[in-house]
């Protein structure tokens, strides 16, 4: 049981066959499938099958370890000359309400920098997108809902809501905002208003204190225009490893999927009662979130999450450690904890093994062609292969062009704010013999 369980935790969770299998390598002895069904059956309180997606590619190369080394550096040495308390260190990401087939799910927003970037290619109805903004004390800052909403061609609408009655001002409390857009999630205009408004709130609450808040680099919260007007207001904002933020993201640990879980738990009488009062459906929906949410982002979920992640306090050596354990590199260890966990990471390196040898024999490729033409496989391939090469080097031209804005965001910041001094240069406020620091041989009056 512990072997299944560690895999789960090293997100990739185990099939029957793999469980089989490790059994097989670990013991030498062939299990039937009826035995891991009565085994699952037996350990029901702790184990479930489910249907799930594996993690891309992406979020296991070792270039990712790489990363997360870099992170750690520059996050380090940023916290030496800057000092935050736990109240002032937050994680803001987003996640949306989707109605799918009559079941409402989340979804992890990955790209908005496009006006159509996150619309799903199936018929899901998008409901909302909820943006979250969580210290590592345990307490909730802000949390923004965005719906969906459609718009004349002067930017207007007329919208339809319906709003719970808010609780009583208490420290479990905060301030919800609500905002429709036409895709029903924030793109970067929209997270720049935002931030925006949490620089205001935070200067009202806590004049003088910096603000530090961690985010994932999705394409709309790195707005260059954003970062600049944070920072004239010393709010800092730093964005986490790409491909990383499944195991460094505090609201990922535990947060979202505890308020997923709750969701799923209320909707079911939220739109039992919209459907006998005559309301509509998706205002209950709403309601199920606003309800889980409350329920969900208590101090102790939150901070738990933070502790976990080791991102506040920062703890670079147990970062390190979920690190290799999401690639599933673990040292051996003597506790049964440590046998399971390295079992499981075996069973991981196999199947990575086996992936790859897998894609070495498959050639795929992107082409543009038309209706009822006959292609060749060799001229297949050879179109994707050009295809790519121009594909290649437009990006490459886009990130030219985009280093060279960020040299000029870069140079022009310096010439507002000055160039930064030099580390470990240190200028003295009065010459000897001068001001208050006077010399012994100068006498009075001289």
């Amino acid at each position: 049981m512990g072997v299944v369980q560690a895999s789960s935790t090293n997100n990739l969770p185990l099939s029957k066959m793999q469980i089989r299998e490790a059994v097989a390598d670990r013991w030498g002895i062939l299990v039937s499938e009826p035995w891991v069904r009565r085994f699952l059956c037996r350990h029901h309180l702790h184990l479930r099958t489910r249907r799930c997606k594996a993690l891309s590619d992406k979020r296991q190369g070792m270039e990712m370890i790489a990363n997360v080394k870099g992170f750690l550096y520059e996050l380090n040495d940023f916290l030496k000359t800057h000092h935050f308390t736990s109240s002032s260190v937050m994680n803001f990401d987003q996640t949306r309400i989707v109605v799918k087939g009559g079941n409402l799910t989340t979804q992890r927003d990955v790209d908005a920098s496009k006006e159509r970037a996150n619309a799903s290619s199936t018929r899901n109805s998008t409901v909302a997108s909820l943006l979250t903004f969580a210290a590592a004390n345990g307490s909730i800052f802000m949390s923004v809902y965005v719906l969906k909403a459609k718009f004349d061609e002067e930017g207007g609408s007329d919208v339809n809501f319906a709003l719970q009655r808010a609780t009583k001002v208490n420290r479990r409390s905060w301030p919800r905002f609500f905002t429709w857009m036409y895709t029903g999630f924030v793109n970067a205009e929209l997270f720049g208003k935002i931030i925006d408004l949490v620089t205001e709130e935070w200067t009202t609450r806590n004049p003088g204190l910096p603000l530090l808040l961690f985010g994932d680099q999705c394409s709309a919260h790195m707005s260059a225009e954003t970062l600049e007007r944070a920072l004239r207001r010393s709010v800092f904002l730093l964005y986490l490893t790409a491909n990383a933020s499944h195991f460094l993201q505090p609201l990922d640990a535990e947060p979202f999927a505890r308020f997923h879980h709750l969701w799923r738990a209320t909707k079911e009488s939220y739109v039992f009662d919209a459907i006998l009062s005559g309301h509509a459906t998706r205002n209950s929906l709403m309601a199920a979130a606003y309800h889980s949410e409350r329920r969900d982002f208590n101090p102790q979920v939150v901070s738990k999450a933070f502790i976990t992640t080791k991102l506040w306090p920062l703890n670079p050596k147990v970062v390190l450690d979920r690190a290799f354990e999401n690639l599933g590199v673990v040292a051996p260890g003597v506790t049964v904890r440590d046998e399971a966990r390295l079992m499981a990471a075996e069973t991981i390196a196999a199947e990575r093994r086996r992936s790859e040898r897998t894609a070495k024999r498959v050639s795929s490729g992107t082409v543009a062609e038309q209706r009822g033409a006959l292609h060749s496989p060799y001229l297949l391939l050879d179109a994707a292969r050009k295809r790519a090469a121009e594909e290649e080097a437009m990006s490459a031209q886009r990130r030219a062009r985009k280093a060279a804005r960020m040299e000029k965001k870069a140079a022009k910041l310096e010439s507002v704010w000055g160039k930064p001094p030099v580390r470990g240069a240190t200028t003295r406020r009065h010459e000897p013999g001068t001001g208050r620091d006077q010399s012994r041989n100068t006498p009075l009056g001289g």
